[in-house]
């Protein structure tokens, strides 16, 4: 209630949190990372990652 937002959506933004970290510092496949922060649908991973930053995770990783 404090910051105005669901809780489900305050996981949401700490997963793609997690996995813009894992993709700018590791090498784990993307479709490992989506598995890693708990989205085992990689085209749905995919298409959450892109709503939150506006790019795919490749392209993220490409650009970071």
């Amino acid at each position: 209630e404090a910051t105005g937002s669901k809780i489900s959506e305050h996981i949401t933004a700490r997963r793609i949190r997690e996995a813009c970290f894992l993709l700018k510092t590791g090498s784990m496949s993307v479709k490992e990372i989506g598995e890693r922060i708990g989205f085992p649908n990689f085209s749905y991973f995919c298409r959450i990652f892109r709503k939150h930053t506006g790019m795919s995770p490749r392209k993220y990783r490409e650009t970071y």
